[in-house]
């Protein structure tokens, strides 16, 4: 997934994004970093996307369902 932010508001943390797609009861691993994170957090809690500071700002997300 690539996530981006046009500008940044001052003051503000960027809220997790939700990802309503996926399979709440399944595991997802990010091979960047090695974190796990539980299916349904990931609907409905979000993801805490970490851009970094600055306007136009990017990342690349890669999520790896496990069984």
């Amino acid at each position: 997934m690539l996530a981006w932010r046009p500008t940044a508001r001052f003051g503000h943390r960027p809220a997790p994004l939700p990802l309503t797609a996926l399979d709440g009861a399944a595991r997802y691993r990010d091979p960047d970093t090695g974190e796990e994170y539980d299916g349904a957090a990931l609907r409905h809690r979000g993801l805490d996307l970490l851009l970094p500071a600055g306007d136009h700002a990017s990342r690349l997300i890669r999520l790896s369902r496990l069984d």
